[in-house]
Formats: C-alpha cells, structure tokens, sequence
C-alpha cells in the first residue's frame, strides 16, 4: 500500500523520510541494505505534497526490499538542492511494516489479544501446576510425618532391645 509515510506541514517545501533498524543503521533509498548513517542522499525516501494543504506522503518500501518489522522512520525538511546531512528532522515515528504493508492497529490488536489469551491460558495451567505441586508437597509431608513415627518407634525398639 503506497503513502504509508504521511505528515503535515507547511505547504511548498521538499521533505523526505529516512528509515532504520531497530539497532540504528539506516535503509539505503531502495532498501535493499542497511548501513552506518553516511550521506543523507543515499537514503531518501522522496515524499510529495499531497494536493495543497502541506499534506506530506511517501512510501515505506517501494521496492519491495524490507523485510517485516518494526521500524523507525524520520521525515526531514530538505534545506538545499539534495538531501544533505544539515538537513532538519521534522518528525520521528515507528512503522510496523508486515513485509508488503504497514499493519494497523486492528491487526495488532487482534495480536495482543491473542497473546493475552495464551497467557491466561498459561496461568490457568500454572495455577493447575501449582495445586498438584501442593498436593504432592502435602503427600510428602505425610509421608516424612509417617517415617518418623516408624523412626520413632524403631528408636522405641532399638531402646528396649
């Protein structure tokens, strides 16, 4: 889905966007590599003004080249004929890109709660885990209660004899 990159700001200026890796190495412009930060012109994701209206759009991965992942994506007011390092970062954000789109939070949603449901379903087995545990605690108890009272009486016999 093209565009997933928006912003607003004033109308008539050149803006891009740059993205990174979690550990901070930037995508080349096509994203096919990611790199220690150089030169701003090797990663530039141009974005257009949307109309008028300073309403700022650009895509995520045109090439097809990143893989899923959550990524962090600065957008940069061009100050110059071409990208440059001087260059201002405007906005900073995170994308949740799935490989083809970015996923939106219905998506992530239905995620989390699905996680949820597998942890309860795990605490549910815990809490199981935990009162077998506790029976066989009390079977020990039982038991060692037992021995020492055939211990007891051992020490009764040994005495007498």
């Amino acid at each position: 889905m093209p565009n997933e990159i928006s912003v607003d700001y004033g109308t008539g200026f050149t803006l891009y966007a740059a993205r990174f890796q979690p550990d901070g190495n930037v995508f080349v412009t096509t994203g096919a590599s990611d790199e220690v930060w150089a030169t701003a012109d090797n990663y530039d994701v141009t974005m257009t003004e949307d109309g008028v209206g300073g309403h700022y759009v650009g895509d995520f991965d045109a090439s097809a080249n990143i893989s899923a992942g959550v990524y962090d994506v600065a957008v940069y007011l061009q100050s110059g004929g071409s990208p440059a390092n001087a260059d201002t970062a405007l906005f900073r954000g995170k994308i949740y890109w799935d490989g083809t789109t970015e996923n939106d939070t219905q998506t992530m949603t239905s995620d989390l709660e699905t996680i949820i449901s597998d942890v309860a379903i795990t605490n549910s087995d815990l809490t199981i885990i935990s009162s077998d545990v506790i029976v066989a605690i009390s079977d020990i108890a039982v038991v060692n209660a037992l021995l020492g009272v055939q211990l007891n009486d051992l020490n009764l016999d040994i005495d007498n004899g």
